[in-house]
């Protein structure tokens, strides 16, 4: 065989190799968070005739995956396979609770220069839960509020619990 042959014999095994050894089921895994308790509905755009797997177990067949009453044993990777079995969709299940407003507490050991802060958030969400500290605002609400001491000597604790709330 000549070099030629060699080249083009090799370039189509290569070909082949990698036509049939990629894998055609490494789907990107989307996350999804839900409350604990709800209800949720999860499309699969692969046909009509699909099947839902839960962590590699069958769990039922069809379009949209419907969890009722969702708990925290519900937690895990859902896939959605063809008829052919590749993975058409595949959702990373988090069920969590809804977060709660946060305890502060604040106290300025060397007022007016320093405030310090500090929240606790009961109990764990169990997802992703980001805060945003508005010192500026805050250092502006504490400072009125001791001036406010100061006028009219009111007594006040060394520590401030203050309850956040959202509608």
């Amino acid at each position: 065989m000549s070099k030629q042959c060699y080249g083009i014999f090799f370039g189509i095994l290569l070909t082949i190799a990698g036509v049939f050894g990629q894998d055609t089921s490494a789907q990107p895994v989307r996350d999804l968070y839900v409350a604990v308790g709800s209800e949720v509905n999860i499309p699969c755009f692969g046909g009509e005739e699909l099947e839902w797997r839960v962590n590699r177990s069958a769990l039922t067949t069809g379009p949209v995956l419907h969890l009722r009453n969702v708990s925290l044993e519900d937690t895990g990777v859902y896939t959605c396979h063809g008829l052919n079995g590749d993975i058409s969709d595949q959702i990373s299940l988090h069920p969590g609770y809804a977060p709660s407003p946060p305890v502060v507490h604040c106290w300025a050991p060397s007022y007016p220069q320093k405030a310090f802060c500090s929240w606790v958030q009961k109990p764990d969400t169990l997802l992703p839960t980001q805060y945003l500290c508005m010192s500026i605002v805050f250092i502006v609400l504490l400072y009125f509020m001791f001036l406010y001491i100061y006028i009219y000597g009111i007594y006040y604790p060394k520590r401030l619990t203050i309850r956040l709330g959202w509608a």
